[in-house]
């Protein structure tokens, strides 16, 4: 896990494409707003798994994020509840739920279905605004805490050097 932070403080300093690090933040949310008892979850998680992105990114976002989702359960659940109540639905719901191992996915349950709407539709403005708050960061407020003396105190910390270096892969 401590890795993980520091992997995420690493590529907010270095030259990472801020692509890649808006996408693994908002796989993260996405991640993060579906419950778990289901099969999409695991399934989604091995997909993201494998996608082009800063995984020490989406590990800290999803863990961060899944802290501050359940808020929107109710606004989840009801979504999912209009959405799995439209007429003109209801034969592709009854068409998906026909195939084997799609019922697993629990997507007739009011809470995923919600929850991955949620997710999709939180995800472009999510990553839109993570990739201006990195530009930001970088633009701004990186080099100027490069400079600080503060910055370099802190480094020296034991603690913190010791993640440092475990972080990089040495002892």
């Amino acid at each position: 896990m401590i890795n993980y932070v520091v992997s995420f403080f690493k590529t907010l300093n270095s030259n990472y494409d801020p692509g890649d690090i808006a996408h693994a933040v908002s796989c993260g949310l996405l991640l993060a707003f579906l419950p778990r008892n289901n099969l999409m979850w695991p399934l989604l998680f091995f997909i993201l798994c494998f996608v082009r992105m800063n995984k020490g990114t989406f590990f800290v976002s999803l863990i961060i994020f899944s802290f501050i989702v359940p808020r929107f359960d109710g606004v989840s659940d009801t979504l999912g509840y209009t959405v799995l109540t439209l007429p003109f639905m209801q034969g592709i719901y009854e068409m998906l739920y026909q195939i084997p191992f799609v019922g697993w996915t629990k997507f007739n349950n009011s809470m995923v279905a919600g929850s991955f709407l949620m997710g999709l539709i939180c995800y472009v403005p999510v990553y839109v605004l993570t990739r201006i708050i990195i530009r930001f960061y970088s633009e701004k407020i990186g080099p100027k805490i490069g400079g600080i003396k503060i910055a370099k105190v802190f480094s020296k910390i034991p603690l913190v050097n010791k993640i440092t270096k475990i972080a990089a892969g040495k002892k």
